[in-house]
């Protein structure tokens, strides 16, 4: 029942974004690569927690915002400072996600 309501709510996401024509701004072309870095490495992790049966929502939730927010200030205060902690950020979100895939 509960992968029927997730591919339900995938296709509405899917229609929703064909039909709204919204476009990111290229400002923030750094923060949404990241952003969809995070969620697929989130992602990953939850899959493997169900594999393993130590799946949390809680920790599932919770690590992906400090993930995610944890990346993107890094980003951002690295451009106040004029550094550019793009390129370091989105390596330890590959390795991460990578590390994650099942090569097996």
């Amino acid at each position: 029942m509960i992968w029927l309501l997730s591919l339900f709510g995938l296709a509405i996401g899917v229609l929703l974004g064909l039909i709204i024509p919204w476009q990111i701004p290229l400002v923030y072309g750094k923060y949404s690569a990241l952003l969809i870095l995070a969620v697929a490495d989130t992602v990953l992790s939850g899959l493997q927690g169900l594999k393993q049966e130590v799946f949390s929502l809680s920790r599932f939730v919770g690590g992906f915002f400090a993930l995610a927010g944890l990346g993107l200030f890094l980003v951002w205060f690295g451009g106040r400072l004029g550094v550019d902690f793009f390129p370091g950020v989105a390596v330890v979100f590959c390795l991460r996600l990578f590390g994650r895939l099942p090569f097996r």
